[in-house]
């Protein structure tokens, strides 16, 4: 596959403006660089399985331009010390032909395979639907993913039974899950 640079930015955290940045999927690339240009000890960019502190890690940059690649499957994060300015060059990259579609095939493949990033696929499929409008077929691929242990597609799935598609009961349920797992 023939990547190409989808998007390039220079992302800055200062006191009073942004400190923290919570655990996420970079899910518009396949890949991401990140260039930490302020680098700090046990401040900055973490990656982690989950939201508990015990299961990140920061990534340790040492030098201004030390440079980080990570997959689209990655969780992380930035959690930064309060006296730490931090600015980073991020570069995200993604098959040629889904830069020029603007999509994101790869969520497809990994979807229907059904491996270790399946459930994340189907989670990301689910955001896709919803930010279109589908909500049903949202609701659908979060269920899917919720039921193969996604913690995030179970709290989604929640949200939007809940507060879209009028089912109380079900958003309680998901968000019990989700607050358990």
């Amino acid at each position: 596959t023939d990547l190409a640079v989808s998007q390039v930015l220079v992302r800055c955290y200062v006191d009073g403006v942004r400190r923290n940045h919570k655990l996420h999927f970079d899910h518009n690339a396949l890949g991401t660089a990140v260039f930490d240009l302020t680098p700090r000890p046990s401040s900055g960019l973490f990656v982690g399985v989950g939201t508990n502190a015990a299961s990140q890690f920061f990534v340790p940059f040492a030098d201004p331009g030390d440079a980080a690649v990570h997959g689209w499957d990655v969780r992380h994060g930035v959690c930064l010390e309060r006296d730490h300015a931090r600015v980073s060059l991020v570069v995200w990259v993604k098959p040629a032909q889904d830069v020029a579609g603007g999509t994101t095939s790869w969520y497809e493949v990994e979807a229907l395979g059904g491996g270790v990033g399946g459930a994340d696929a189907t989670y990301r499929l689910g955001l896709e639907a919803e930010e279109a409008g589908d909500l049903w077929a949202a609701s659908s691929q979060f269920q899917a993913a919720a039921e193969a242990g996604h913690t995030l597609a179970m709290q989604r799935l929640g949200v939007l039974l809940g507060e879209k598609l009028g089912d109380p009961m079900g958003a309680m349920q998901w968000l019990f899950c989700a607050a358990a797992a």
